[in-house]
Formats: C-alpha cells, structure tokens, sequence
C-alpha cells in the first residue's frame, strides 16, 4: 500500500517526465548558453535534447505495443495495422527514397512527420 509520500512523489516524477521538466531544461539552457552562441551549436544541442526526451517515449510505446499488447497483433484490425503495415510501409517508403536519393520523396516523409507527430501531440 502507498503512503501519501510516495503517492506525491510518484506524481513529481510523472508531471517531470511528461513535460514539466521542459520548462526547467529551456530555462537552465537560455541562462547557460552564451548569447553570441552560433545558431548551428543551439540547434545541435536543441536535437541533442529532442533524442534524450523522446527516445523513452518511444520506446515505451513500443514496449506496450509489442509486448503488453502482443497478443493482439494478430487479432484486431488497428493493432496490426500500427504493428505491422505501417512499419512495413514507412520502411519501403524511406528504403526507396534513401537509395534513390529521391529528395522529394523525402521532403513529403519529413512533412508527413511534422504533420502526425504534431497531430500525436494535440490528440
């Protein structure tokens, strides 16, 4: 049984790990950074910390995905489509852009990106 200690502290944690830290890390990097900073080093920084934060957002959900929900891949409709087509699909279609250096098709994957992962994120 949880105490109401742990109960706040589990709840800090989350609040931290779903987004409240952003507002801590966009402080601490705008007091830290020298203003005449190059806009390429912010940008390399700011990608840098786009990866830490999302890569175990991403991967949790593929954890859910393929192992807590594993069973039903096979069984309903919208779990194979997320688990299986759309892979298979978003690998064929950035495989032939990367070997066809096709930059138009690239342009339409990183639009397509930009546009579900902000529709990800409004949902």
């Amino acid at each position: 049984m949880q105490t109401e200690s742990s109960k706040d502290s589990y709840f800090t944690r989350e609040v931290l790990l779903v987004g409240g830290l952003s507002v801590v890390l966009c402080a601490l990097t705008w007091m830290f950074f020298d203003k005449a900073t190059p806009l390429t080093t912010i940008a390399n920084f700011a990608f840098a910390m786009a990866f830490i934060v999302n890569h175990p957002h991403f991967l949790s959900s593929y954890l859910l995905l393929y192992k807590d929900f594993s069973k039903n891949i096979l069984r309903k409709k919208r779990y194979f489509f997320s688990a299986v087509i759309v892979p298979i699909t978003l690998l064929s279609v950035l495989g032939y852009a990367l070997l066809n250096t096709d930059r138009m098709v690239m342009g339409h994957i990183v639009t397509a990106m930009y546009f579900l992962v902000g529709w990800h994120y409004v949902k």
